[in-house]
C-alpha cells in the first residue's frame, strides 16, 4: 500500500470512528460564535450649562448622532453600561473612550453621562456629566426610567431642568436629558 493510499484512509476512518465528535465540535463552535448577547445601545441627546463668574455661560451637549436620533453601542469610540436589574434603581452610562480628545477638539461636547434613578428620599447623585477634561458637574435630580412595554432590557431615562454644580463650585444647570436603551442588563449581578 501506497503512503498516498494510506494517508486519506487513515483520516477517513478517523472521522468516521468519531463523528460524535464532530457532531459536538460543530454545534460548539456554532453556540459560542452566536451565544454572545449584544451590549447595550443608546440613542439620546443631552444639555448642560455652566455658569463661570468671569467666563459667563456655557452649553455642553451630548448627542449620540443626528439629534440624539442614532444609536450607539460600545465599541473603539465608546463605552456603556445599562443597568435595570435593580427596579428601584436602574443606571446608565455612557462614555466617550478618548474623552480628552474629544474635549479638545470639540469643547462644547459632554464627554460621559450617567444617569440614575434613586428613591426621592435619597441624596445620593443622579446625574454626573464630564462637561470637558476639567469640569465634571453632579447634582442630584429627578431622573427617571420608564420601561419599554414588550422588552425588560428596554427603556426610556429622562432628566428634566435642575442644578448641577462642580467641585470647584461653579454652578450649572441640566437643561434636560433623554436617552432611549436597548440591551440593558436585567440580571442581578452576585
Amino acid at each position: 500500500m501506497s503512503s498516498k493510499a494510506a494517508f486519506p484512509s487513515k483520516v477517513s476512518g478517523c472521522w468516521r470512528a468519531h463523528p460524535g465528535r464532530l457532531l459536538c465540535l460543530g454545534l460548539a463552535v456554532l453556540a459560542l460564535g452566536c451565544s454572545e448577547e449584544p451590549g447595550p445601545e443608546v440613542t439620546g441627546i443631552s444639555h448642560v450649562l455652566l455658569f463661570n463668574e468671569f467666563a459667563g455661560e456655557y452649553r455642553f451637549t451630548l448627542d449620540t448622532g443626528r439629534g440624539g436620533t442614532q444609536p450607539i453601542q460600545s465599541d473603539d469610540t465608546w463605552y456603556m453600561s445599562c443597568d435595570v436589574s435593580i427596579p428601584d434603581s436602574p443606571s446608565m452610562y455612557v462614555a466617550r473612550k478618548d474623552h480628552a480628545e474629544v474635549a479638545q477638539r470639540e469643547p462644547d461636547a459632554i464627554t460621559i453621562m450617567f444617569l440614575r434613578v434613586w428613591p426621592e428620599s435619597s441624596s445620593e447623585r443622579s446625574v454626573a456629566a464630564m462637561l470637558d477634561d476639567y469640569y465634571y458637574v453632579m447634582g442630584t435630580c429627578p431622573v427617571t426610567f420608564e420601561a419599554a412595554d414588550n422588552d425588560p432590557a428596554a427603556g426610556t431615562f429622562s432628566a428634566d431642568a435642575c442644578a448641577v454644580a462642580t467641585k470647584f463650585g461653579d454652578e450649572g444647570r441640566l437643561e434636560f436629558a433623554e436617552f432611549h436603551v436597548k440591551n440593558c442588563n436585567t440580571e442581578p449581578s452576585e
